[in-house]
């Protein structure tokens, strides 16, 4: 046996409760090798073990980065979305603003009530509805102008 073996089996030993001088033999003949294969078979089971927890987690992994990229587009997608409807909602905004002004003008350009009531006054003291037309004027002439010629 080389020295390497030997100190590994004696760590191996120390591990499994055994003190620090060589291993003695027990009551029962236990071959050295038939200890080693033993915990060489749970050293792979372990390793087998975090071998398939590896797995999973790179699993778990691939399905949580693919979510978030799946995510991040829909989200890119949506800011766009917003951004475009955000666009159309300050040029319609612009649109009202424009409009408002043109009305403002126009409401500045008309006559105020105090204006309405001084013409109402000057309509009611001329008396329109008491005025000639120019054809009531013309037939009225030619009417006397008819009786004068008659006579």
């Amino acid at each position: 046996m080389a020295v390497g073996e030997a100190s590994f089996l004696h760590s191996l030993t120390r591990r499994s409760g055994g003190s620090d001088s060589s291993p003695k033999p027990t009551s029962v003949d236990k071959h050295p090798n038939d200890d080693i294969s033993r915990q060489l078979r749970e050293m792979s089971r372990r390793v087998r073990i975090l071998e398939e927890r590896n797995t999973t987690l790179r699993k778990n992994l691939q399905v949580t980065e693919q979510n978030m990229l799946t995510d991040n587009k829909k989200l890119t997608n949506e800011v766009r979305a917003f951004s475009t409807e955000l666009d159309e909602v300050r040029k319609e905004i612009n649109e009202l603003r424009d409009h408002m002004h043109i009305f403002e003008r126009q409401m500045q350009e008309t006559a105020k009530s105090e204006e309405v009531k001084v013409l109402e006054k000057y309509i009611n003291l001329w008396e329109p509805l008491n005025f000639v037309t120019r054809k009531e004027v013309k037939k009225v002439v030619k009417e006397i102008l008819d009786k004068e010629d008659d006579d």
